[in-house]
């Protein structure tokens, strides 16, 4: 029950800040996209691949390294069942990540250069935002953290300018939230 709790009360934040967001800047939140089959298995298969890619690089890069995970704040905050960190925090931080590097940096890439070019740049300084890592002292975190990135900056972006921002808010959310939950079940 408690670890219904921990996802049903982040995604009610989540629902409550879209809400909000909703009235502040409607441009790329939901640009004009028909969901057709294609596009939802696109988004399925892609949390499929992150979600996947996250737990296969905690299970074996991070294998021999992840006890030093329990110092990670969100990891920490599922272990001691911080809720106010687990509900609020962790999705305002996925929330203004996103506005940073996907409605600022993205919006701001995209009037020099083409999709891809933005893509790839954006990505690049999305995986080194997350070199934060190295405070671990652990080159196997750091590595998975950063293959993670981009991984999840490629995705990201294409579902920005395909989805809008409130896809990528939710999907980043996710992604990462199953992650920290997988490598919090392996430390316990």
């Amino acid at each position: 029950m408690a670890k219904i709790k921990i996802i049903i009360i982040p995604i009610l934040a989540f629902v409550i800040i879209v809400i909000y967001l909703l009235t502040i800047y409607p441009k790329w939140l939901f640009p004009s996209v028909s969901f057709t089959i294609y596009s939802i298995t696109i988004i399925l298969g892609a949390c499929v691949f992150l979600i996947g890619t996250g737990i296969s690089l905690s299970n074996f890069i991070m294998r021999d390294s992840i006890i030093k995970m329990k110092e990670h704040i969100v990891v920490r905050a599922i272990m001691e069942r911080r809720y106010f960190d687990l509900w609020f925090i962790f999705p305002v931080t996925m929330i203004f990540e996103e506005l940073l590097f996907r409605l600022f940096l993205f919006e701001l890439l995209y009037s020099y250069f083409d999709l891809i070019t933005t893509i790839y740049i954006g990505t690049i300084i999305f995986s080194l935002f997350h070199l934060h890592t190295l405070s671990f002292k652990d080159i196997n975190i750091t590595l998975a953290f950063v293959i993670l990135s981009i991984f999840l900056g490629v995705v990201l972006n294409f579902f920005f300018y395909f989805f809008g921002l409130i896809f990528c808010i939710f999907i980043h959310w996710l992604c990462v939230f199953i992650i920290f939950l997988n490598i919090e079940n392996k430390i316990k």
